[in-house]
């Protein structure tokens, strides 16, 4: 869906590397600490949830037409 509507194909494809990157490298950075920081858990279950949310919005986007894929129609 990125690379249909961005504009830039290399930019769509840096975004799509990007996020999945991102959701990747999460789970690693939180073990690497020896001590446990009971304020990292949150933060890392909502970044995860967030851009688990955003990969699966853009991924129903890729099915609409155009004009309505990153809002899906809704606004």
């Amino acid at each position: 869906n990125l690379l249909r509507v961005l504009s830039s194909k290399i930019l769509g494809v840096l975004s799509i590397a990007a996020l999945l990157t991102g959701l990747l490298t999460l789970s690693f950075i939180e073990n690497v600490t020896w001590f446990q920081n009971s304020f990292s858990r949150p933060v890392t279950m909502t970044v995860f949830a967030i851009g688990t949310f955003v990969l699966i919005w853009l991924g129903f986007g890729a099915v609409m037409r155009i004009d309505k894929a990153i809002s899906l129609g809704l606004f």
